[in-house]
């Protein structure tokens, strides 16, 4: 064995004694296989370091979320928290989605509504010639209740309160 073999023996014989309390002589013929074994696994434990320390590395760059719950009914607490999130969320999102629903449906009834009343000459036709005017000046589309089983469109319609629905659009000067 060389110096520098025998040295690194000796401070592994010291270290044996002073960790575990075990009495190992440089000169025994043991001492050189265990400390080929300590030396190879502290090169093992180097290597699993290492590896561990990629691992975690890896890790954080996938950036989990990790929970530490310390105290009893911390875990309760936070699904909790959790469930008034989503809650929140869940109901804005609802609100949200029902008024664009309404003002969508507004919108487009009203367009609707328009289309009709653009795209029918008839609708139209009808409208104009049953334009009156009242004694005061007031111009009016009457609406007479309908009678039996015939519906005439846009001329007969439901009785309010004395029989007739008066629309007015405007006043002629």
């Amino acid at each position: 064995m060389t110096e520098s073999e025998l040295k690194l023996l000796r401070k592994y014989c010291a270290h044996v004694l002073t960790d575990y309390g075990f009495d190992f002589s440089p000169d025994d013929p043991i001492v050189p296989s265990l400390y080929t074994i300590h030396r190879e696994l502290n090169a093992n434990k180097e290597g699993n370091k290492a590896l561990a320390k990629s691992v975690q590395d890896a890790l954080t760059k996938i950036n989990p979320t990790v929970y530490n719950f310390n105290n009893r009914g911390e875990a309760l607490l936070f699904k909790i928290g959790e469930l008034i999130k989503w809650v929140v969320i869940g109901t804005g999102t609802i609100i949200i989605i029902w008024i664009c629903n309404f003002w969508w449906r507004q919108h487009h009834d009203v367009e609707r509504a328009r289309n009709i009343i653009d795209g029918s000459a008839a609708i139209t036709k009808i409208l104009h010639e049953n334009i009156r005017k009242n004694d005061q000046g007031y111009l009016y589309i009457p609406f007479e209740k309908h009678f039996g089983d015939s519906i005439n469109f846009f001329s007969e319609y439901e009785e309010f309160k004395d029989g007739s629905v008066r629309v007015y659009i405007g006043k002629q000067d």
